[in-house]
């Protein structure tokens, strides 16, 4: 597995590798029977409410989101273990707002009974319903737990081992974006390797 993650890595933007990462996770999961396709789709989607005319009214308007109670109603909907979810913050709703204003709520443990009775994606999924600025980090720390630390750290890019396994028929094509450029590590790299480089302009006839 995590030769599959090494070896994409090298072809994905620095903000995408934990998007791998979770996906990698997820289906392992799923293969697994611990964690259903209903949930990791939420996870993805959320919650969206077309009409919020028959929508219970938010207990926590002055300080959380329309679009975030729509994730709380929404998720209570598809996921059995959030059922009851919007009706916990009506009897403790200072303690979801202490819980919401902490600086890693990923951190915290959730008010009431609620942390022993999510599984940790679900526990995922409720921290994208109600803070998803911090998601990236409580996916970074989900990763961590359900497969290792090192699917979190994307390695350096070795060119040597990356030249190892390209052939004539499988070229080495490097995507550029601005202030990027290979040039000066490709001829140190075939310096050391005695190989000769030659250039050809695309742009020029």
């Amino acid at each position: 597995m995590y030769g599959v993650y090494e070896y994409a890595c090298r072809a994905l933007f620095e903000r995408h590798k934990l998007l791998l990462s979770l996906r990698m996770c997820a289906r392992m999961l799923i293969d697994q029977g611990k964690l259903s396709r209903k949930e990791w789709m939420f996870f993805l989607k959320g919650g969206v409410v077309m009409d919020r005319s028959e929508q219970t009214p938010n207990p926590a308007a002055d300080w959380l989101d329309p679009d975030l109670w729509d994730n709380i109603t929404e998720s209570e909907k598809t996921i059995e273990a959030l059922q009851g979810l919007g009706a916990s913050f009506d009897g403790a709703l200072e303690e979801w707002k202490q819980w919401y204003m902490t600086s890693a709520p990923e951190e915290e443990p959730l008010p009431g009974d609620w942390g022993s009775r999510l599984s940790d994606f679900q526990r995922l999924t409720l921290i994208r319903c109600i803070r998803p600025d911090r998601v990236i980090r409580a996916v970074t720390n989900f990763v961590t737990k359900k497969l290792d630390k090192k699917f979190t750290e994307p390695p350096a890019f070795d060119l040597k081992r990356v030249f190892q396994s390209s052939t004539s028929r499988t070229p080495l094509v490097f995507v550029l974006s601005p202030g990027v450029d290979p040039t000066g590590e490709l001829v140190k790299f075939s310096e050391g390797e005695s190989a000769q480089i030659e250039y050809c302009s695309l742009g020029q006839g």
